[in-house]
């Protein structure tokens, strides 16, 4: 059987012990506010324990309510968006060749935004392994 690959510790909710304990900025700032999200402490009594300025805590509580553990990484950190999303006026003029021409092809929109736009639409339909988008 394997060896467990981390020594076990006792349980804390001591700021100060947490601290050490932690290996990332992102957990650190988990920690940070987890009191307040989970459990309804006062952001000025996390304030006081952690040393943390009492303005802070209600900012980045906020932001992890909106956008949830994204939103302890830094903006650097974050994958960067999908690149394969279309314009919104060059998504318009596809659904717009579909609609007033039918018949034509994946492939022949395609050539027709390229030439409109001077940009390389791709012609596969669907969506890909990964579950996002292609391009038309």
């Amino acid at each position: 059987m394997p060896a467990a690959a981390r020594s076990r510790r006792q349980p804390t909710d001591d700021w100060q012990q947490l601290r050490l304990l932690v290996t990332s900025s992102e957990q650190a700032a988990y920690e940070l506010v987890r009191p307040i999200v989970l459990f309804g402490q006062l952001p000025r009594e996390r304030a006081h324990e952690t040393g943390v300025s009492e303005r802070t805590l209600p900012r980045k509580v906020a932001r992890f309510a909106a956008a949830g553990m994204r939103s302890l990484f830094e903006p650097d950190d974050l994958p960067a968006a999908d690149q394969r999303s279309l314009p919104l006026g060059i998504r318009k003029a596809i659904v717009e060749l579909k609609a007033e021409y039918p018949p034509l092809s994946l492939r022949e929109i395609a050539a027709i935004c390229r030439e409109r736009f001077a940009r390389s639409v791709s012609h596969h339909a669907g969506r890909s392994s990964d579950g996002g988008p292609h391009d038309i």
